[in-house]
């Protein structure tokens, strides 16, 4: 467990706590011919946890057809929780340390979510490649929250997303994101925060060839703190897919990339359009092309632009400051919306900060105004944004980065309608290793077409007027 020290030796501590899980969890996946559970091949779901009930790391497998675990362990110090659903590519993990009374000590927990599975890409379009082979951006993000109730004690979650057999070609992406908070340093005492991560893979596989992939998701407190990545609705941690137009993934646990999951909201929509279809099939009057225009306008899904947004940068380095913050709001059109400054002074480093939000996404620049020799950051959680009010008629149901040019960016959130990006790295240089001033990300935005609530009820209204003027044509009633 991370002990109760000075930030540094924290950050420090959390190589420990990264190469810990690496120790723990398993080799890469063999292939086992299609046949699963045998022999440790894929698939199979697998949790790991430890707390102070349990001397090193506990390890649990499950290979049933198909395989899930949903694993609860408490001890007199805290309690830990975890969840591996493979069909529908979810997991989940919980833990909560409680205190010995005895400050000498940092006991804690740790519950890490594993999953492995072989997937298949089928296309009923042509490939654009050839060979058959197709291009995919395999994504899992999740958005935890978490509290420490002791100075200077600390949590970390980590999230991790691989492949090895059957893969063509791997394009880049970020198979890693992790965050170590440590009270005081980070975040107040007492006060509950949030831990958005998210790993993603550009993959180029060849269509009916399969393909592994294993994800995992680690939550790790000291004594008198939780995480949880434990949600209802969203899932915890959701394995998602961006494909070709036509294209479908599997998986032998029963994944189905066409098989989504609706949010409450989407649920509650889908129920009232029911109850609207119900009114209509009793009333013979409503044309059809009446129902079509509805049914067009109750889902149609436009861009961002037009949409008044508002942003903030964050500080979370705490050695500078934001000297000039974002302004309050902007309205999204062409060029950038909003620039801010913000100073990283151990390195006497100025940045000039630009955000340019776009119809399905947004881009963020970054350049040293202020000289600064060495343009090189990394290490440590240094620099937040929060974008709110994108509005595109729908929710926003994912975040991608297409390109990151010098920027790591270490973790993105989004609710239904803002997205948050924390970066935790500049790597700055030319091709010859030579300093240069400045780099960006690129990020977008994707959104459901399921109209919003206010929507649904506009819908519902022009419904029952249609009903209504049924009615009055049925009775003689001028229109």
């Amino acid at each position: 467990m991370i002990n109760r020290r000075p930030f540094h030796a924290a950050a420090a501590a959390a190589l420990g706590f990264f190469s810990g899980l690496a120790a723990a969890t398993l080799g890469p996946p063999q292939s086992c011919a299609g046949v699963p559970g045998v022999g440790g091949c894929a698939p199979y779901a697998q949790i790991i946890f430890q707390d102070d009930s349990v001397t090193g790391g506990q390890s649990l497998f499950e290979y049933d057809d198909p395989p899930a675990i949903d694993f609860n362990h408490s001890g007199d110090m805290g309690a830990v929780r975890g969840v591996v659903n493979l069909a529908r590519g979810e997991l989940m993990t919980y833990a909560r340390g409680t205190s010995d009374g005895n400050v000498s000590t940092n006991l804690g927990a740790t519950m890490t979510s594993v999953g492995v599975d072989l997937y298949t890409l089928q296309s009923s379009v042509p490939s654009t490649l050839g060979d058959d082979l197709f291009n995919i951006v395999v994504t899992m993000s999740t958005h935890g929250v978490g509290a420490i109730d002791v100075p200077f004690y600390s949590v970390g979650a980590y999230l991790h997303l691989g492949f090895n057999s059957g893969v063509v070609a791997y394009g880049g992406g970020q198979l890693d994101a992790g965050a170590v908070i440590q009270s005081v340093s980070h975040v107040p005492v007492f006060q509950e925060f949030g831990v958005p991560l998210m790993v993603f893979a550009n993959l180029t596989v060849r269509a009916g060839q399969p393909f592994d992939l294993n994800w995992s998701l680690r939550a790790n407190v000291s004594e008198s703190s939780y995480l949880s990545f434990v949600d209802m609705f969203s899932g915890g941690a959701h394995l998602s897919f961006q494909l070709p137009e036509g294209a479908r993934v599997t998986s032998m646990s029963g994944f189905d990339s066409l098989t989504a999951v609706p949010e409450p909201a989407a649920l509650s929509l889908l129920l009232a359009g029911l109850a609207g279809l119900g009114l209509l099939r009793r009333s013979r009057q409503v044309r059809g092309i009446g129902l079509a225009a509805l049914l067009a306008a109750g889902s149609a899904q436009a861009g961002f632009t037009g949409n008044t947004v508002s942003a903030e940068l964050l500080d979370l380095a705490g050695a500078g400051g934001v000297s000039v913050p974002f302004a309050a709001s902007a309205i999204v059109g062409p060029g950038p919306e909003f620039t801010a400054v913000w100073n990283y002074t151990p390195l006497n480093q100025v940045w000039q900060v630009t955000l340019d939000v776009n119809d399905s996404g947004f881009s963020v620049s970054f350049n040293d105004i202020g000289g600064g020799s060495n343009h090189d950051l990394g290490g440590f959680t240094f620099l937040g944004l929060r974008l709110a009010g994108l509005d595109a008629g729908g929710v926003i149901t994912g975040v991608t980065v297409p390109s990151s040019d010098g920027a790591a960016v270490q973790s993105i959130g989004f609710s239904d309608h803002g997205v948050t990006v924390q970066w935790n790295g500049f790597a700055f240089r030319d091709g010859n290793g030579v300093p240069i001033t400045g780099g960006s990300s690129t990020f977008g935005v994707q959104t459901s077409a399921v109209p919003e609530p206010g929507a649904a009820a506009l819908w519902l209204a022009g419904l029952a007027l249609m009903l209504l003027r049924g009615r009055q044509h049925r009775r003689g009633t001028p229109g």
